[in-house]
């Protein structure tokens, strides 16, 4: 079976949360993606991410000057390229205003149930 999406990031319908996942795909993305993240920020009641998803959205400077969290594997090289976020280092997942992000995938299932 293939899986067509309905949607792509020129028509995708008003969201009211937006979840960033994490992975290794998350690596070949292009600008477009940081792009419809800042584009919709305004809009959302969250914009939450998974692992290393917050990556992606520090790539937006939506983070600037504001508490995050990621994978813990990761957290060296991330501090280094996006010094502007405060990393928070023992968290399972943080919230700053209305931006919530989990360190791994276990606890972003924990963040969802916050």
């Amino acid at each position: 079976q293939t899986l067509i999406a309905e949607y792509d990031f020129t028509n995708a319908p008003d969201l009211d949360i937006l979840l960033i996942p994490g992975g290794w795909g998350l690596y070949s993305l292009n600008a477009s993606a940081s792009d419809f993240i800042r584009d919709r920020y305004p809009s959302l009641e969250y914009l939450v991410s998974v692992c290393n998803g917050a990556e992606l959205v520090a790539q937006t400077g939506l983070l600037d000057g504001k508490n995050a969290t990621t994978n813990k594997s990761i957290f060296k090289d991330i501090e280094a390229r996006y010094p502007k976020v405060n990393w928070v280092t023992h968290a399972r997942f943080v919230q700053e205003d209305n931006i919530i992000s989990s360190s791994g995938v276990s606890a972003g299932m924990d963040m969802t149930f916050f």
